[in-house]
């Protein structure tokens, strides 16, 4: 994935604003509008629920000083979660699970990696989290199981470092 966030960087903001509403459109129900989804990923919602406030304080604390402020613009941010492709999985939240857990160790080159926080959040805070993003940047309903698949991600043979 990193291999194509280094192609995309040199192309015009118009062609990659072209390329996410293509794979927004994957996402959405067929006929539905992009533009609430769109909208949604780039001006987040607050938090409507305790859980949601949780992982929202979880955010502003472990995310915010690279991942910007709920709600600015996005290009204030260093990297702005609103159109990440893994927040958008429809059914699987593994690889949004893995990349907080483990980190990206930006050793193939491109700018900036991101710090793993599997010994910085309990399962509990990380839950909250996922959950606050999914519900806040997006426009899709909340991954189902989520305490199984938070676990499982943590203890998968294959992510542990």
């Amino acid at each position: 994935m990193r291999a194509v966030v280094r192609s995309l960087a040199r192309l015009p903001d118009d062609d990659v604003q072209a390329i996410a509403t293509y794979f927004a459109s994957l996402n959405s129900p067929l006929g539905a509008p992009l533009e609430p989804a769109l909208a949604r990923g780039l001006t987040p919602t607050p938090p409507a629920t305790d859980q949601h406030r949780a992982g929202e304080k979880i955010y502003l604390q472990h995310c915010e000083s690279c991942h910007g402020t709920p709600g600015s613009p996005p290009s204030v941010a260093k990297s702005p979660l609103g159109l990440t492709a893994s927040l958008w999985a429809r059914y699987r939240p593994f690889n949004l699970l893995l990349t907080v857990l483990n980190g990206i160790d930006g050793s193939d080159g491109l700018p900036g990696s991101m710090p793993g926080f599997r010994d910085k959040l309990s399962d509990q805070e990380l839950e909250a989290l996922v959950v606050y993003l999914r519900a806040s940047h997006t426009t899709l309903p909340p991954w189902g199981l989520i305490s199984d698949r938070v676990t499982r991600a943590r203890n998968d043979p294959l992510s542990l470092p």
